[in-house]
């Protein structure tokens, strides 16, 4: 059996580029799956209380911005969101780790690419 630390079959590179490609698309379709959930959902309406030195610098960075209150409430907590949800997934994802690292120096080796 080879060195877990070196990729040392077609295989392990194989595995490495289909990772790679899962997670780019991964990444791809959450963006395009955000973008259609926040432009065909229904408007609901929230009010929000906040201290006034945080309103105030919001409406200065309104200014500067051109953004709406809207746009940028939206946005925040959506980014929000989205920082729990990746959290949760790369909690799992630990739970599954091996241990196993690869250099960049080791895959492109191996993947015959000149750094």
């Amino acid at each position: 059996m080879g060195n877990k630390n070196n990729l040392d079959s077609e295989r392990d590179i194989q595995i490495c580029d289909i990772s790679f490609f899962i997670v780019i698309m991964l990444e791809v379709c959450h963006i395009d799956i955000k973008k259609r959930v926040v432009s065909t959902m229904t408007a609901k309406r929230k009010s929000l209380r906040m201290n006034e030195d945080l309103s105030k610098a919001i409406d200065q960075y309104l200014e500067v911005t051109g953004e709406s209150f809207n746009s940028f409430a939206e946005e925040a907590m959506a980014e929000k969101i989205e920082d729990l949800i990746d959290l949760k997934d790369y909690s799992e994802a630990a739970k599954k780790d091996d241990g196993s690292r690869y250099s960049v120096k080791d895959v492109a080796k191996k993947l015959s690419i000149e750094l």
